[in-house]
């Protein structure tokens, strides 16, 4: 696929074709540059294990503060690249080993090497993180209705090719517009708490039902704590099946 022969084809169009996650990422970028030709941030595409992982981590959408969005990176392009606190809260899960996060913490700043060392990681732990929105924002602010209706196609087209055993999703905005979810997190972080069990809700992609497990956002405004309790509750639920 190329981008000088799709862009005069729809999103729906491109989308029916495409069967992996290389034609995804062009799809992506044909967006942006159809729709957000100014924006000086790239998009930020999904990054880890492609295929069958055990978890994918659906996320809100970038910011500015992923060095993997700006002009003058050219390594590898994921979710939260240079941004350690995220990286911190998957360690105390347990998702990433003590190697991996003590090398994370030895870098002042986030380098290309590093990046790809991380990615590494994911892959090996069998975890892929994406976003709902890909365009990436300079601030923290919400994507607006129309971003998510624009992107969520995209995401379910990148479910099902990459087909996960469990899908996380990080705050209440990507499970409300994956499964119509109104669900209030610290009320289900307090029926873990009684039932000692993770409750999931039903995700239906081209056929194949899906598991998605809430979880809160893992920084910022979110809750690092609770969100690794829950990680880790479910990572070693996942080990254990296998």
């Amino acid at each position: 696929m190329h981008a000088a022969k799709t862009l005069g084809k729809n999103k729906e169009e491109l989308l029916a074709g495409c069967t992996g996650l290389n034609e995804l990422l062009e799809i992506i970028d044909i967006m942006e540059k159809r729709y957000f030709p100014l924006d000086d941030l790239h998009p930020v595409p999904g990054g880890g294990k492609a295929l069958h992982p055990r978890i994918m981590g659906i996320f809100i959408n970038p910011t500015t503060r992923n060095i993997s969005s700006h002009s003058q990176w050219s390594g590898p392009r994921y979710p939260f690249v240079g941004i350690k606190s995220l990286w911190r809260v998957f360690h105390r899960a347990g998702i990433l080993d003590n190697a991996v996060m003590g090398t994370i913490e030895s870098y002042r700043s986030w380098t290309e090497d590093l990046a790809t060392v991380v990615l590494d990681a994911l892959n090996v732990a069998g975890v892929y993180l994406t976003n709902l929105v890909k365009r990436t924002y300079h601030g923290p602010q919400l994507p607006e209705q129309k971003m998510v209706e624009m992107f969520l196609p995209v995401l379910l087209k990148e479910i099902e090719i990459v087909r996960p055993q469990c899908i996380v999703t990080f705050g209440r905005f990507p499970l409300f517009h994956l499964t119509g979810q109104k669900l209030k997190l610290d009320e289900y972080y307090r029926s873990i708490d009684k039932t000692g069990s993770l409750e999931g809700f039903n995700l239906l992609v081209n056929s194949r039902l899906y598991r998605v497990v809430p979880c809160y956002f893992p920084v910022g405004r979110g809750s690092p704590g609770r969100a690794a309790e829950i990680l880790e509750r479910l990572w070693n639920e996942l080990k254990a099946e296998h």
